[in-house]
């Protein structure tokens, strides 16, 4: 396949066959799917394991492609999916963002609670004081209750959100495409786990990383909004001067700003185009940056 049949082909399988990456079922099915394109490509490719002891054990599995550990760029994304979220989506505060998520599970656990105490009230009560009963409407009861259960354990957890082309499969398929494009031997590229809740795996790749080297991590960069970049608390539109960053964490998002503060809104979350002139702009910067 050209070029362009790859993108189709990533297109459909990680914006709509692999749309969530969330449970460690559906992160292994990704993971094993993006394994098989990247060796289309390249052959220095590597998964890495790390536990968050802060996190209950929690496990990262991020994917490398390059040596991470000697490079002096590393292009990098997360690649998990987020839950349903009350407003818009605020970069680089994960604490709003899991009260936001936090507040939509306790609504929705709520009103599965009150539908639960209708049911009983209004149906389940005065059966139950009837002199007959037939035996199956005791299966839909029980059935009843054990769904209700069911689904308020299951909000407890948070709802998969299925609008996940922007945040984040378009920083993904950008990397992807950039990686095919780019065979320097001291720039590597990272796919990172847990981007969504603590950033653990963006953590592990720090310390992986040379202390002089740069990582640019993206997110969201195909929403239909500008491009910023983002580095030690300094926020500014992303342009030819990006360059001038040498070394360290610099993030570089699509958002409508606020003073320093980035955000999309949920009709943007949920857009299902991918902005192409963000993607062709990155490509153009990073691939004359490389080219220094």
């Amino acid at each position: 396949m050209d070029l362009n049949e790859y993108q189709a082909d990533w297109f459909l399988r990680y914006g709509h066959i692999c749309r969530k990456r969330q449970t460690d079922q559906q992160k292994a099915r990704f993971i094993h799917s993006l394994l098989i394109d990247l060796q289309q490509i390249r052959s220095d490719i590597r998964i890495v394991e790390a536990r968050n002891v802060d996190s209950n054990g929690v496990l990262s599995r991020n994917i490398y492609v390059g040596d991470v550990k000697n490079a002096s760029v590393i292009y990098a994304t997360y690649y998990d999916t987020p839950h349903y979220h009350l407003g818009p989506y605020f970069f680089m505060n994960r604490a709003k963002q899991s009260r936001q998520t936090l507040v939509l599970n306790f609504i929705s656990s709520l009103g599965l609670i009150l539908i639960g105490v209708v049911f009983t009230l209004k149906i389940a009560i005065p059966y139950m004081s009837r002199d007959e009963h037939l035996w199956y409407t005791w299966g839909i009861m029980a059935t009843s209750y054990f769904g209700i259960t069911w689904l308020i354990g299951k909000l407890a957890t948070g709802i998969p959100s299925r609008y996940t082309l922007i945040r984040n499969t378009s920083s993904l398929l950008w990397l992807l495409n950039f990686i095919s494009l780019n065979k320097s031997s001291h720039i590597a590229f990272a796919f990172l786990d847990n981007g969504v809740t603590n950033e653990h795996g963006l953590q592990s790749l720090l310390i992986s990383t040379q202390r002089r080297a740069k990582i640019v991590h993206f997110d969201s960069v195909g929403a239909n909004a500008p491009l910023y970049v983002e580095t030690n608390g300094r926020l500014q539109v992303l342009d030819e001067a990006i360059h001038q960053y040498q070394h360290g964490l610099i993030r570089v998002m699509a958002g409508q700003a606020e003073g320093q503060t980035i955000r999309l809104s949920q009709s943007m979350l949920k857009d299902t185009n991918l902005n192409q002139n963000n993607l062709n702009l990155l490509t153009k910067l990073f691939t004359k940056e490389d080219e220094k």
